[in-house]
């Protein structure tokens, strides 16, 4: 299975839709729609996302399908996600209350995290998230991303690092192999590159869905394939 665990929650009905055909089209499986919430908001547990409503989107999914009836839908899962906005000031330690990090890849970092940090928190099962699609927004963009996900892969030793889109620009959305591909010129294996949007994401959806944590810095707020806690597998012990 593939992920894409940052889909951008938009009130165009019909765009969004096609955000999630191409998507599938390209060859994802798992998608999660995002919200942004400011993080002095503290009730996350009780927070109400804007509609469209999963189960709104369904029905615009098996309306729409029919003019491309090429598309399987039978194994697309999708999830909603909550994502805190913090200040930059905030503390480490907040931060890393949640299941994932959304590193920032279009300018210079808010504070530079040590490796021992960041090699801790992935111990404790947190991961950290790069948009791979700001390499499409011009040439200073395109150069903190890569800079940005050097460094990352250095502190955290290539591993637990998911690769999202979080754009709704259809011609930046990139296929699993693509992404792939992307990656493998920091001399990764081809095991390493997989991992950014196989393992790491799944192993960070059922932690989330587990958990349940109430002031996480991302965390699965809605879902309609999250199996109850006493289904809820146990996630795989981060390398």
């Amino acid at each position: 299975m593939t992920y894409d665990l940052n889909i951008p929650s938009i009130q165009d009905e019909k765009l969004l839709v096609q955000i999630i055909f191409e998507h599938v089209a390209n060859g994802f499986t798992t998608l999660a729609l995002n919200h942004y919430v400011d993080g002095k908001y503290e009730s996350h547990d009780t927070f109400k996302t804007k509609e469209p409503s999963l189960s709104r989107i369904k029905e615009l999914l098996k309306t729409y399908q029919p003019s491309v009836p090429s598309l399987d839908l039978s194994q697309l899962q999708l999830f909603r996600r909550l994502t805190v906005v913090l200040e930059q000031d905030s503390q480490v330690a907040r931060i890393l209350q949640g299941e994932i990090v959304q590193i920032s890849s279009e300018s210079n970092w808010g504070y530079r995290p040590k490796a021992p940090q960041l090699r801790s928190a992935r111990k404790r099962g947190i991961r950290f998230e790069m948009l791979y699609t700001q390499i499409f927004k011009g040439q200073s963009a395109r150069i903190d991303f890569l800079s940005n996900f050097s460094q990352l892969l250095t502190l955290t030793r290539k591993k637990g690092i998911i690769l999202s889109s979080g754009q709704r620009e259809l011609h930046t959305l990139r296929k699993p192999a693509e992404l792939v591909s992307l990656v493998k010129v920091f001399k990764l294996s081809n095991k390493d590159a997989l991992s950014m949007v196989t393992e790491a994401p799944h192993f960070s959806l059922c932690l989330g869905a587990a958990r349940r944590c109430k002031n996480g810095m991302i965390r699965i707020i809605e879902g309609d394939l999250i199996p109850r806690r006493e289904e809820q597998p146990t996630p795989a012990q981060p390398n």
